[in-house]
This record gives C-alpha cells, structure tokens and sequence, in this order.
C-alpha cells in the first residue's frame, strides 16, 4: 500500500505540474480564472482566493483550470474570457501544460545525472576475431557511438546493426575518466551467419558535471520523445499491440511495482538500507520524468477534450481568421472525453480477462 501511495503522489505531482502551466501562463496573459483543481470529482479541501477557487478533490487522475467563459455560459460578454482572447494567447496557455512538463523533465533529468551520473554500456569482454581486441578493454564506459550519445543498451544495440558491414564503427569510450576513441569494422560470424562486432557488456556510471548534466539533459529527452512518437506510429500503424498499454489505475499499480522492486526486491536483501533508499529515489526521478514527457506528448496530440486538439484550432484560427462555433468545438471536446474515459475504462477491465 506504501507504494502505491508513492506511485499515486508521483501522478499527483505531475498533474500539479501540469495545470500549474496552465494557471500561470493564463494569469500571466490575463485570463479570467475561476477554479484551479487538483484532481477530479467530491471537493476534499476548497479555499477561496481574490478571484479564483483553489480545490483538492477526491480522485487523484487528473486536475483542471476551470477559465471564465471557457464554454460560454454565462460569461460570454467578459473581455478576459478565454473565448474572447486573442487565438496566440490561448495558444501558449494551451500549450503551457505540457511546456512545463518538458522543463520538468529537463530539470530533474539534470539533477540526477549531475547528482549520480547515468548508465552507460561497459565493456565486459571482447572476443579475439573482432578488431575491437586489440584496442578496447575490459571496463570501457561506451558512451556514443558514431558520435550519437548512448542513452540504453537497445539504442546501442540499433547503432551497431544499422552500420554497413564494410564501414567502421566509430565508439567513444571513456576509460578510467579519460575520453578514448577507436573504430572496428564488423567480422563475420559463420556459427551465427551474421556479422558482429564482438563485444559483450555490461553497465558503469559515467559521472556529469553540473554544465555537462544540463547538455546530456537536452539530449537524453529529445531522444526519449522521438521514442515515445515512434512507439506511437506503431501502434497507429498496427506493428505493435495494444497489449502494453495501461488505465490510470493500472499504471498507478506497475508504478508502485517499480519503485517497490527497487526498494525491496528479494535481489535487494542483502544491501544496506541506505543504499536501497538511494536507489528508489533514483527510480522514482527516472519514473518522473518519462511519465512526465509522455503526459506531454499525449496532451499535445490533435485529439478533442486534449490540449492538442485547443491548441490546433487556435492556431487555425490564427491562420484563417476563422474558427469552429464555440458551441461545436465544446460538444466536440465533449465527446472526446467521454470517448477517452470509456477507453481508460476498456483497458481497466481488459486487465481482469
């Protein structure tokens, strides 16, 4: 239970971070705003503020910012509605929930790896066929390959494969601190029938400097987004299933699973608690931010009832000077979102067949 209460605050604080985008840009262009919510449904804890209602509500799966005039009741006439604003500030508002969790992700990205450094490939062994044996040793730190940055052993893995067999292999190692480079072609392996480069791995820790963690920052959550789009192009394409993706409360419960094997896993008996504690601190940062760049991401997909789809039809309207009625566009994101928590519900119940 201890972990899944962890697991539902770490939601928390990224919706948090979230609407807080939302809240800040809009009171920064002058939007009327008259709820900011964490959570959704039964008000637990509401605080009147000079013009907006600060809430904590029951169900921790989501939070809102409630603008003035947002769907036209009652408020249609007021200048700083959010229909009434211009269509490039309701674009930045739109757009400012997932900002903040990129930033978010920037940020503890760069905190962890200038606190603790980050994993890289570590060379374990090299066999004697390879032109790596004369030159690679046991302990390397592999950290770019070809001059890409590694950031996961599958992404090494890819380098490798996609260079032609007659071309080196440029590898940047790091050996006792000091930057190493060398390159090898491939050698073909007759028992297997393919070319390899010959080498097994295992992990090391290459440390950053504060400047440094900031650079490797950038480049491990671009490189993580381009991921989470390809992931999505396969599943729109149909080359991957559907199987692996969760509900709200499943990934409350494979986050819990996470963070509680990185705490108390029966591999973690035998180490220190001090060391254990540190290693779920790591897991829970590492968690943080790709929940956090992938809530971006598919807030920012062109879907009714995400900020996509607002930010979108702002934009258009920006372009053309034209823009769906409002009533149109609200019953639009209405049926997108009752469609979203029927399909949140589908995949909730898939889990119990």
């Amino acid at each position: 239970m201890l972990f899944i209460i962890i697991a539902i605050l770490m939601l928390g604080i990224l919706i948090l971070v979230h609407e807080t985008g939302h809240f800040l840009t809009g009171k920064w262009l002058g939007f009327k705003i008259n709820e900011f919510s964490i959570g959704m449904g039964p008000k637990l804890i509401s605080q009147k503020g000079k013009e907006t209602v600060y809430s904590l509500r029951l169900i921790p799966m989501g939070g809102f910012v409630a603008f003035g005039g947002e769907d036209e009741e009652g408020e249609a006439d007021d200048p700083r509605a959010m229909n009434n604003m211009p269509w490039y500030k309701r674009a930045i508002v739109m757009f400012s929930g997932a900002g903040f969790n990129i930033i978010f992700a920037f940020i503890m990205t760069a905190i962890l790896t200038c606190s603790v450094g980050y994993y890289a490939p570590q060379i374990a062994s090299v066999t004697e066929q390879s032109e790596l044996h004369s030159v690679a040793q046991k302990d390397d730190i592999i950290y770019a390959v070809n001059g890409e940055t590694i950031f996961s052993f599958d992404q090494l893995s890819e380098q490798i494969t996609k260079t032609p067999n007659d071309t080196p292999i440029r590898f940047s190692v790091l050996r006792n601190g000091e930057k190493i480079e060398y390159s090898a072609k491939k050698y073909y392996n007759a028992e297997d029938n393919k070319y390899l480069v010959g080498i097994s791995y295992g992990s090391g820790v290459v440390e950053q400097n504060i400047f440094q963690s900031f650079g490797f920052s950038f480049k491990y959550n671009v490189y993580m987004a381009k991921t989470m789009y390809k992931t999505l192009g396969q599943l729109v394409t149909g080359q991957l299933g559907t199987e692996g993706i969760t509900g709200p409360i499943s990934t409350i419960g494979q986050i819990g699973t996470i963070v509680e094997d990185s705490a108390s896993g029966e591999e973690m008996a035998e180490i220190p608690l001090n060391i254990r504690l540190r290693n779920m601190i790591i897991i829970i940062i590492e968690l943080l931010v790709i929940i956090s760049l992938n809530l971006a991401i598919m807030n920012l997909l062109p879907l009714p009832a995400l900020d996509g789809f607002r930010l979108i039809s702002a934009i258009i309207e920006g372009v053309t000077g034209k823009h769906l009625p409002r009533k149109t566009e609200g019953i639009i994101n209405f049926i997108g979102l009752a469609l979203l928590i029927g399909l949140m519900a589908v995949l909730e119940i898939s889990k119990l067949f």
